[in-house]
């Protein structure tokens, strides 16, 4: 039990080393309607992002982040009311990407759309995709 609580205390410790890592370097850029971060194979923060959970909480903590220290990005968005996408080249396998979708903190719906979002752009764009977790706001792109 004392070995598990150490490892998800390093766990802890590490997230949250990410998450501070990310938003000090000004990585969560507005790209339209949503917030996106991009995190390239060479990055020292890509060896983190092996578990997908990892990968949702870091999203999650970071759009959260985001909206405490800048509530708006213009005169008209704001962040609270902003999905973000998170972008990762797979550590397993070239030429694919990793993504992860966070909805918006605040908004008229709770639901996590991305899956179905995800789904229509690689129809409409004829790319192939390989669902590799259970939750449907995962997709991996090859």
């Amino acid at each position: 039990l004392e070995k598990w609580m150490s490892d998800i205390q390093t766990q802890l410790r590490l997230l949250i080393q990410q998450v501070r890592a990310l938003h000090d370097a000004e990585e969560v850029v507005g790209f339209g309607p949503f917030l996106y971060v991009y995190i390239a194979r060479s990055s020292l923060q890509s060896l983190a992002f092996r578990n997908p959970q990892f990968a949702l909480l870091t999203a999650r903590y970071l759009l959260t982040m985001k909206a405490a220290f800048c509530p708006k990005m213009g005169r008209k968005r704001v962040v609270k009311k902003m999905p973000l996408v998170l972008c990762l080249d797979s550590i397993t396998e070239e030429n694919h990407i990793f993504l992860v979708g966070i909805p918006p903190l605040q908004g008229e719906d709770d639901r996590n759309l991305f899956g179905q979002a995800f789904a229509a752009a690689v129809r409409s764009s004829g790319a192939r995709a390989k669902l590799k977790h259970f939750d449907t706001n995962f997709h991996n792109e090859p």
